[in-house]
């Protein structure tokens, strides 16, 4: 029973027929291709654990909740515009979608990722990230270099597990220059600094806030 498959680097626009088929598949390289989208039977791979797909001309990615196996997505290199939906991939550790046009990280994605170890979204136009961005509890590994960032949420600081996280090429005026080169230590360091102040901050305005039942 076939488990791999690499049909990378033959310009194909379209897959095969009877993709769907390869129902023990346990992974598939479509990498270096033309194609503009994925066969929806692609969700029947249900054995699937790692599926490479980057350098194609994907604009956007069917929901792969049926792929509860799959452990690794490369999507590098396209023209994603949004993040699919992932609700059912609970085994998925590993997300590669650098050089893309994605706009943002949503709170559904969050919620949804909960497990993830790896994100890597660098080179798209992610111009802000979700409060619920700490759902990711168990990032290790976090590159959103090059994108449109403003501003950063207080809550990036409650990722406890982060090993790596790059910022370079953003437009966070408000963080100095040598906090983003410095390193994660650095950066972990000054977003769990600014969580600390940012309560404080809120306590002392709490405790002055007049009484309106006095």
């Amino acid at each position: 029973m076939l488990t791999f498959l690499d049909i990378s680097h033959n310009k194909l626009t379209v897959l095969p027929p009877g993709m769907g088929y390869l129902v023990r598949l346990v992974e598939l390289n479509l990498s270096h291709n033309e194609l503009p989208e994925l066969p929806p039977d692609i969700v029947n791979l249900r054995d699937l654990k790692k599926l490479n797909i980057s350098n194609n001309n994907l604009k956007g990615l069917p929901a792969l909740g049926e792929l509860r196996k799959m452990e690794i997505l490369d999507a590098n290199h396209n023209n994603i515009e949004q993040l699919p939906d992932f609700y059912g991939c609970t085994a998925l550790k590993e997300i590669y979608l650098a050089n893309n046009y994605i706009k943002e990280i949503t709170e559904e994605f969050c919620d949804q990722m909960q497990q993830l170890n790896v994100l890597n979204i660098r080179d798209n136009q992610i111009e802000v990230l979700p409060e619920n961005i700490s759902l990711l509890k168990t990032l290790k590994r976090f590159d959103l270099s090059n994108n449109n960032l403003n501003k950063l949420p207080r809550n990036l600081g409650l990722l406890s597990q982060l090993q790596s996280i790059s910022m370079e090429g953003n437009k966070l005026s408000f963080v100095r220059q040598d906090i983003i080169k410095g390193g994660t230590d650095r950066m972990m360091k000054y977003l769990r600094e600014r969580i600390t102040e940012e309560v404080v901050s809120e306590t002392r305005l709490e405790n002055n806030w007049p009484d309106k039942y006095e």
